[in-house]
Protein backbone atom coordinates (compact mmCIF):
# COMPACT_ATOMS: atom_id res chain seq x y z
CA UNK A 1 0.00 0.00 0.00
CA UNK A 2 1.23 3.42 -0.92
CA UNK A 3 1.19 6.33 1.45
CA UNK A 4 -0.17 9.55 0.11
CA UNK A 5 2.52 12.13 -0.63
CA UNK A 6 1.29 14.43 2.15
CA UNK A 7 1.61 11.64 4.77
CA UNK A 8 5.08 10.78 3.52
CA UNK A 9 6.23 14.43 3.73
CA UNK A 10 4.62 14.79 7.15
CA UNK A 11 6.38 11.65 8.50
CA UNK A 12 9.67 12.85 7.09
CA UNK A 13 9.21 16.29 8.67
CA UNK A 14 8.45 14.64 12.06
CA UNK A 15 11.66 12.57 11.84
CA UNK A 16 13.71 15.62 10.89
CA UNK A 17 12.19 17.58 13.78
CA UNK A 18 12.88 14.71 16.23
CA UNK A 19 16.49 14.46 15.01
CA UNK A 20 17.00 18.21 15.33
CA UNK A 21 15.45 18.21 18.81
CA UNK A 22 17.72 15.33 19.91
CA UNK A 23 20.79 17.16 18.58
CA UNK A 24 19.72 20.31 20.44
CA UNK A 25 19.30 18.42 23.73
CA UNK A 26 22.74 16.79 23.31
CA UNK A 27 24.34 20.19 22.56
CA UNK A 28 22.70 21.81 25.60
CA UNK A 29 23.89 18.96 27.86
CA UNK A 30 27.43 19.24 26.46
CA UNK A 31 27.51 22.99 27.06
CA UNK A 32 26.14 22.58 30.58
CA UNK A 33 28.79 19.96 31.32
CA UNK A 34 31.59 22.23 30.05
CA UNK A 35 30.28 25.13 32.11
CA UNK A 36 30.10 22.95 35.23
CA UNK A 37 33.68 21.76 34.71
CA UNK A 38 34.93 25.31 34.26
CA UNK A 39 33.36 26.39 37.57
CA UNK A 40 34.21 23.26 39.55
CA UNK A 41 37.31 22.89 41.73
CA UNK A 42 40.25 20.91 40.35
CA UNK A 43 39.81 17.16 40.13
CA UNK A 44 41.15 15.19 43.09
CA UNK A 45 43.76 13.44 40.96
CA UNK A 46 45.03 16.85 39.75
CA UNK A 47 45.19 18.16 43.34
CA UNK A 48 47.10 15.08 44.44
CA UNK A 49 49.54 15.41 41.53
CA UNK A 50 50.12 19.07 42.50
CA UNK A 51 50.70 18.08 46.13
CA UNK A 52 53.25 15.42 45.13
CA UNK A 53 55.01 17.89 42.84
CA UNK A 54 55.24 20.29 45.78
CA UNK A 55 56.73 17.62 48.05
CA UNK A 56 59.29 16.43 45.49
CA UNK A 57 62.77 17.84 45.97
CA UNK A 58 65.43 18.46 48.61
CA UNK A 59 64.49 19.68 52.07
CA UNK A 60 66.50 20.47 55.19
CA UNK A 61 65.36 21.10 58.69
CA UNK A 62 64.72 19.38 61.94
CA UNK A 63 62.25 17.34 63.87
CA UNK A 64 61.64 20.12 66.38
CA UNK A 65 59.34 18.06 68.61
CA UNK A 66 60.09 14.37 69.26
CA UNK A 67 59.96 12.07 72.29
CA UNK A 68 63.81 12.22 72.43
CA UNK A 69 64.25 15.94 71.73
CA UNK A 70 65.03 17.90 68.56
CA UNK A 71 66.78 16.00 65.76
CA UNK A 72 68.22 17.03 62.38
CA UNK A 73 65.87 16.04 59.56
CA UNK A 74 67.15 16.44 56.01
CA UNK A 75 65.23 14.57 53.32
CA UNK A 76 65.05 14.36 49.54
CA UNK A 77 61.86 13.14 47.88
CA UNK A 78 62.33 11.47 44.47
CA UNK A 79 60.33 9.22 42.19
CA UNK A 80 61.35 5.58 42.61
CA UNK A 81 61.28 2.81 39.99
CA UNK A 82 57.54 2.24 40.49
CA UNK A 83 56.71 5.95 40.15
CA UNK A 84 55.99 6.46 43.85
CA UNK A 85 57.41 9.54 45.57
CA UNK A 86 59.87 8.42 48.23
CA UNK A 87 62.09 10.16 50.74
CA UNK A 88 64.45 8.88 53.40
CA UNK A 89 65.75 10.69 56.48
CA UNK A 90 68.23 9.66 59.15
CA UNK A 91 67.47 11.64 62.29
CA UNK A 92 69.74 9.44 64.42
CA UNK A 93 68.98 6.03 65.84
CA UNK A 94 66.68 5.11 62.94
CA UNK A 95 65.94 5.61 59.27
CA UNK A 96 62.58 7.07 58.29
CA UNK A 97 61.18 6.25 54.86
CA UNK A 98 58.16 8.20 53.56
CA UNK A 99 56.49 6.79 50.42
CA UNK A 100 53.56 8.48 48.69
CA UNK A 101 51.56 6.47 46.13
CA UNK A 102 48.83 8.00 44.00
CA UNK A 103 46.15 5.68 42.71
CA UNK A 104 43.72 7.73 40.65
CA UNK A 105 41.75 9.94 43.03
CA UNK A 106 43.33 8.49 46.18
CA UNK A 107 46.68 8.92 47.90
CA UNK A 108 48.47 6.59 50.27
CA UNK A 109 51.38 7.27 52.58
CA UNK A 110 53.58 4.45 53.84
CA UNK A 111 55.83 5.42 56.72
CA UNK A 112 58.62 3.19 57.96
CA UNK A 113 60.77 3.92 61.00
CA UNK A 114 63.56 1.42 61.66
CA UNK A 115 63.64 2.46 65.33
CA UNK A 116 64.34 -0.59 67.55
CA UNK A 117 64.72 -2.81 64.49
CA UNK A 118 61.22 -2.24 63.13
CA UNK A 119 60.70 -3.35 59.51
CA UNK A 120 56.90 -2.97 59.28
CA UNK A 121 55.70 0.22 57.53
CA UNK A 122 52.50 1.94 58.59
CA UNK A 123 49.88 2.54 55.89
CA UNK A 124 48.04 5.86 56.06
CA UNK A 125 45.26 6.94 53.71
CA UNK A 126 44.49 10.48 52.68
CA UNK A 127 41.37 11.52 54.53
CA UNK A 128 40.98 15.16 53.68
CA UNK A 129 42.55 18.48 52.93
CA UNK A 130 41.60 20.99 55.60
CA UNK A 131 42.72 24.61 55.25
CA UNK A 132 45.71 23.59 53.10
CA UNK A 133 46.75 20.80 55.44
CA UNK A 134 46.71 17.25 54.03
CA UNK A 135 45.43 14.79 56.63
CA UNK A 136 46.41 11.11 56.51
CA UNK A 137 44.85 8.51 58.82
CA UNK A 138 46.57 5.23 59.66
CA UNK A 139 44.76 2.00 58.90
CA UNK A 140 46.51 0.39 61.91
CA UNK A 141 47.05 1.79 64.51
CA UNK A 142 43.93 3.90 64.04
CA UNK A 143 45.08 6.49 66.60
CA UNK A 144 47.88 7.69 64.30
CA UNK A 145 47.48 10.69 61.98
CA UNK A 146 49.93 12.64 59.84
CA UNK A 147 49.18 16.22 58.82
CA UNK A 148 51.29 17.89 56.13
CA UNK A 149 51.26 21.56 55.19
CA UNK A 150 53.35 23.06 52.39
CA UNK A 151 53.71 26.79 51.92
CA UNK A 152 56.02 28.03 49.17
CA UNK A 153 59.43 26.98 50.55
CA UNK A 154 58.40 25.40 53.85
CA UNK A 155 56.83 22.09 54.82
CA UNK A 156 55.54 21.16 58.26
CA UNK A 157 54.78 17.52 59.09
CA UNK A 158 52.88 16.79 62.28
CA UNK A 159 52.50 13.26 63.59
CA UNK A 160 49.63 12.87 66.04
CA UNK A 161 48.93 10.05 68.49
CA UNK A 162 45.36 10.11 69.81
CA UNK A 163 45.04 13.64 68.32
CA UNK A 164 47.98 14.88 70.42
CA UNK A 165 51.20 16.15 68.87
CA UNK A 166 53.87 13.41 68.95
CA UNK A 167 56.37 14.70 66.37
CA UNK A 168 56.67 17.96 64.46
CA UNK A 169 59.08 18.21 61.54
CA UNK A 170 59.88 21.65 60.08
CA UNK A 171 61.57 21.65 56.69
CA UNK A 172 62.82 24.33 54.31
CA UNK A 173 63.25 23.71 50.58
CA UNK A 174 66.88 23.90 49.50
CA UNK A 175 67.85 26.51 46.91
CA UNK A 176 67.61 25.19 43.37
CA UNK A 177 65.12 22.48 44.30
CA UNK A 178 62.06 22.76 42.07
CA UNK A 179 58.97 24.24 43.66
CA UNK A 180 55.58 24.07 41.97
CA UNK A 181 53.48 25.14 44.93
CA UNK A 182 51.10 26.51 45.95
CA UNK A 183 48.38 24.86 43.95
CA UNK A 184 45.07 26.69 43.70
CA UNK A 185 42.84 26.16 46.71
CA UNK A 186 40.12 23.56 46.33
CA UNK A 187 38.77 20.29 47.53
CA UNK A 188 40.51 16.98 46.92
CA UNK A 189 37.25 15.46 45.90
Amino acid sequence: MRLPVASFIEARARRAFATALTALVIAINALASCAAQADSPPDASDRIAAFLAAVEGKWEGKAAVTPIGPRPYDITFRRNATGDLEGSAQPGGATHVWTFRQEGRSLQLRFLSTFRGNRQPILLLLQDEVDGEWVFQAVQPVFLKVRIRIETREMVIRVLHHDRLHVEIRLRRLQGSANRWPAPPGSIG
